[in-house]
């Protein structure tokens, strides 16, 4: 049982590198590789999941990787996870609410269409739900609904996670390393001046880089825009 399960492992990794290879040739993403700027974790981040769902050319190679019989359902389903990965993580707009029941049948089809093709079929049973995506299709819905109707974008946790960078900065350059709680009180009190509203008004001023345009075909936008009201 431990050789066929080594034997599994292997095979799986040498087709996850074959995928990897096959996307950055062809949309120039370092999909699924350890993060080279340093911040830990894999550059499967926000961004790049946008780069991948959000344009067509980009979903059609990852359509391709899969079995012939696999790719309409597929594509079906990156095309429905972007429809709900766009509306549910947008920021809050008060000239415009989430229509939830709308966005409710959004989800539930996309969690049907997952388990009809992809799981529950005794020949080809070879995907399982995490935690997370059960979350999405099937809960987000309900978290939309308790907010008034807005996406859920103001709950994201990206402007907490920015901190980590000048922690780790403060800690390596700004901190005595006498001892480690000598070096949590610098960090601490170099942080609480980070925050200070005065010393904020010396920082230079940096103007973000305009985003790039998300360019949706039609259909999409139009199931995009069914989910509003305004």
């Amino acid at each position: 049982i431990q050789t066929l399960h080594l034997k599994h492992k292997q095979w799986y990794q040498r087709r996850v590198r074959g995928a990897n290879e096959v996307v950055k040739a062809k949309t120039g993403i370092l999909m699924d590789a350890p993060d080279p700027t340093g911040k830990r974790g894999n550059t499967l981040k926000r961004d790049i999941c946008k780069r991948l769902l959000g344009e067509e050319r980009n979903r059609e190679v990852l359509v391709s990787l899969v079995p012939s019989q696999f790719q309409q359902s597929f594509r079906s389903l990156l095309k429905g996870l972007w429809v709900i990965l766009h509306v549910y993580s947008s920021d809050p707009d008060p000239d415009r609410y989430v229509d939830v029941n709308v966005f409710k049948m959004e989800c539930l089809d996309l969690y049907h269409l997952i388990l009809e093709n992809f799981g529950n079929r005794p020949d080809h049973r070879w995907v399982n739900l995490s935690p997370t995506l059960h979350s999405v299709l099937a809960h987000s819905w309900e978290l939309i609904e308790a907010n008034n109707c807005q996406s859920l974008g103001a709950f994201s946790e990206s402007g907490l996670e920015c901190n980590n960078k000048f922690l780790r900065i403060i800690r390596e350059v700004k901190a005595r390393k006498i001892n480690e709680t000598v070096c949590h009180q610098d960090t601490l009190n170099r942080m609480w001046d980070k925050s200070c509203p005065l010393a904020s008004t010396y920082r230079p001023i940096v103007h973000p880089r305009p985003a790039a345009r998300r360019h949706h075909s039609d259909s999409l936008s139009e199931r995009i825009a069914a989910c509003y009201i305004v």
